[in-house]
């Protein structure tokens, strides 16, 4: 009987395996959800603090020709992309950036500022074991920057932002996993017309936190 038990649990055992390791292979799908703050607090009329993750609320000071006034603000930003696996372990597929920021100051004009990107996006996961595994990614995206004085006439950037990150992928089932990373990107923007045109570049880092889910493939769900 004992025989038989221990057979029982090594033959579970081997089966999880199978099933862990097979998330990533060929004709299998994953959808993304992560964190996602732009480069720097400074770019695109963003004027209170912004964290690495991307959401966050409190108040800020503003001071201007000596007058000090306090604003609430609230940021909100998040990653989410569509990926195919093309071959076991390498996907490819379309990712799209958000972040919203809204300051309203004591006494004065409520401020937004809004980024929207898209773009493609790649990835490749190491297997290490069973539950764990590790992933490089790299891409572009493309798109605008608004930013909008209550009141006045809205202000806009052309963004193009590329870069990369790796990454800790911790499954827990075979269709889910938890992601924490680190990202570097760089961001250029353009704003103005003609002889008013202005460009400026940022490249800096963050912290990536998600979690992904993974479907389809020979194995179903």
């Amino acid at each position: 009987m004992k025989k038989q038990q221990v057979s029982l649990f090594v033959a579970f055992l081997m089966f999880g395996a199978l099933e862990l390791g097979a998330q990533t292979e060929k004709g299998r799908f994953m959808l993304n959800l992560h964190s996602y703050a732009p480069i720097s607090p400074n770019a695109q009329g963003l004027l209170a603090p912004v964290n690495s993750l991307g959401i966050g609320f409190g108040t800020s000071t503003i001071k201007v020709d000596g007058f000090e006034s306090e604003a609430k603000f609230t940021n909100f930003g998040f990653n989410t992309s569509a990926h195919y696996f093309i071959v076991d372990n390498f996907s490819g597929g379309i990712n799209l950036n958000f972040f919203n920021q809204s300051l309203e100051p004591d006494g004065g004009n409520k401020l937004t500022s809004s980024l929207f990107l898209v773009g493609p996006e790649v990835r490749y996961y190491f297997d290490l074991n069973t539950a764990f595994k590790v992933y490089v990614k790299g891409g572009a995206s493309f798109g605008q920057a608004k930013f909008d004085v209550e009141g006045s006439e809205e202000d806009t950037s052309d963004l193009v932002q590329f870069g990369g990150g790796v990454g800790a992928a911790i499954f827990p089932t075979r269709n889910f996993s938890v992601n924490i990373g680190l990202n570097l990107n760089g961001l250029n923007t353009t704003s103005g017309e003609g002889s008013l045109e202005s460009t400026d570049n940022y490249f800096g880092g963050g912290l990536d936190v998600g979690f992904s889910v993974f479907f389809g493939g020979n194995r179903g769900e």
